[in-house]
């Protein structure tokens, strides 16, 4: 299961001297550059350092449940790939239906919700936090509407689906400004979606195109493109650094190791500090865990 959708990482590929595919990784464990080839002989799997087996498919009585791999998360990643590949062209951004019969239009535009939403809480750090938590608080398990025998991954990922859920629907109408740049604009993470104080949300969707996106009035969502602005680059690349668990990748080695100079700092491990699970009560009296963390821009 990749933790961020193989059609984004795609963007980073890039050659090396020999023209060989592949993709400039910094691993934040062990401080370690990697250029990992994507194509030829000594191949790895696809973007294997954006994978876990098994990581969204909990054994219920014995045995594997698929659904929310191939069902829930590839419904939303097939719907978002579509906006993430016209704004990737700089085309206008929409998603229309026809007027006699909007529903099937509007349930696209939420799952493009849901799928920025998942994103911002589907990284194999924030769920292991979440199924921590489970089994640590044996009473949370009626709370969040899970039965006692439920495995705590179970529960944890029923979280994350109910928690991008209520995230889409709060924000119905939104309005999205896409901001573009040339090639190798922007780095990637393993948690590439933050909150910017009263600034709202951004991720970073391919290398030269981030989205900025808050409440606005339509629910189809209203959408702008605009061109990086002096320091905007480095501001959201140094986000995404600092939310880093795991791994960034970058078009160029030299931008990499540059944006890795920010993982260890005493602001990176603030960052992580800082991250809280709370809760968020729906009208049926069952709370959600969710993460509350604010990037400060």
């Amino acid at each position: 299961n990749h933790f961020v959708p193989a059609f984004m990482l795609r963007y980073w590929r890039s050659y090396d001297e020999k023209r060989r595919i592949g993709v400039h990784v910094f691993h934040v464990a062990d401080r370690r550059y990697e250029w990992d080839r994507q194509v030829g002989k000594n191949a790895t799997v696809p973007f294997r350092f954006a994978a876990l087996d098994d990581l969204y498919v909990p054994v219920v009585a014995g045995r594997r449940h698929l659904s929310l791999e191939e069902g829930w998360l590839a419904e939303q990643e097939r719907e978002l790939s579509k906006i993430v590949e016209k704004a990737h062209r700089k085309q206008e951004v929409t998603i229309r239906g026809r007027q006699s019969n909007p529903v099937p239009a509007l349930v696209r535009a939420f799952k493009v919700r849901e799928a920025l939403f998942a994103l911002h809480a589907r990284s194999p750090d924030i769920i292991k936090i979440f199924q921590d938590l489970v089994e640590a608080k044996p009473d949370l398990r009626p709370l969040l509407g899970a039965d006692p025998a439920d495995d705590s991954k179970q529960v944890a990922l029923h979280n994350l689906v109910m928690l991008a859920q209520k995230s889409a629907r709060d924000m119905a109408c939104p309005k999205y400004a896409f901001i573009h740049g040339p090639e190798g604009t922007f780095i990637l993470g393993d948690r590439p979606v933050f909150q910017a104080n009263e600034l709202g949300w951004f991720a970073v969707l391919t290398d030269k195109v981030a989205v900025n996106f808050v409440d606005g009035l339509d629910p189809m969502g209203e959408s702008i493109t605009v061109d990086v602005a002096d320091g905007i680059q480095d501001i959201i690349n140094e986000q995404v650094a600092l939310q880093a668990r795991r791994w960034i990748v970058a078009k160029d080695k030299d931008q990499l190791l540059r944006y890795a100079e920010k993982i260890g700092t005493p602001e990176w491990h603030e960052n992580w500090k800082n991250l809280e699970i709370g809760y968020i009560d729906l009208p049926e009296r069952i709370p959600l865990l969710r993460i509350k963390e604010r990037a400060g821009l």
